[in-house]
């Protein structure tokens, strides 16, 4: 049996773990959106500590990795602000795409 397409949450935590100077472009989209007024700003504000908890050890990424991923309230809730546009390479990003495209 063949293991379900990945979300496109669990996308990008793959490429934040591969590729971690992503976290920079969620943290600059984090600042952007509450500089503009953003209605989520706590969970922005959550955003941001894990972002940078997750630039800082291992144990910050794994944090991250739970909310992306995660399927409890919290990180639910969470991920409906979730500050990664644009943060996907173009490859990605278009895979990403697919996959929404296809499960709906």
């Amino acid at each position: 049996m063949t293991e379900p397409a990945p979300t496109y949450l669990e996308l990008v935590a793959q490429a934040l773990l591969q590729q971690p100077e992503l976290l920079a472009a969620a943290r600059s989209n984090v600042a952007r959106w509450l500089a503009q007024g953003a209605q989520a700003r706590d969970r922005l504000l959550v955003w941001d500590v894990l972002l940078v908890g997750a630039s800082q050890s291992a144990a910050g990424m794994a944090a991250l990795q739970h909310a992306l991923v995660s399927h409890d309230a919290e990180s639910e809730r969470l991920r409906e602000f979730a500050p990664f546009a644009g943060v996907l390479p173009r490859q990605l990003r278009r895979q990403a795409r697919d996959l929404c495209t296809y499960r709906h």
